[in-house]
């Protein structure tokens, strides 16, 4: 895991912000196949992902080694304004599947969220 996955994992949003100009964004964790905006979206932190989709082209469907998007994560733990974020972009796909054929809305239903 590299300081561009922790920063947003972390809502570290001062660190991220002078990560960008570095690192590359998309550079996926060894781990797990997440990259930024993943760890962004897990931890619900709406400021991280404006900075992440706002300064280079960060994908916003990217899937990790599992399948899932940052917007899976971010449905699954029930963080609205990160959802809206995603959303906000235009360019993402809601009813994505993850390696399981699981969407987002599948994630988030078990725990009563709702996007």
């Amino acid at each position: 895991m590299s300081a561009v996955h922790v920063a947003p994992k972390s809502s570290y949003y001062s660190v991220l912000r002078q990560l960008i100009d570095m690192c590359n964004i998309n550079l996926r964790c060894s781990a797990n196949g997440r990259e930024a905006l993943h760890y962004a979206a897990e931890a619900g932190d709406s400021a991280c992902i404006e900075v992440l989709l706002g300064a280079q082209a960060a994908e916003v469907d990217a899937k990790d080694e599992f399948g899932r998007t940052p917007l899976s994560w971010a449905a699954e733990h029930g963080h609205e304004r990160a959802v809206k974020a995603l959303l906000a972009t235009g360019k993402v796909e809601v009813d994505s599947k993850d390696g399981g054929g699981r969407t987002p809305q599948w994630r988030a239903a078990p725990r009563r969220h709702a996007f």
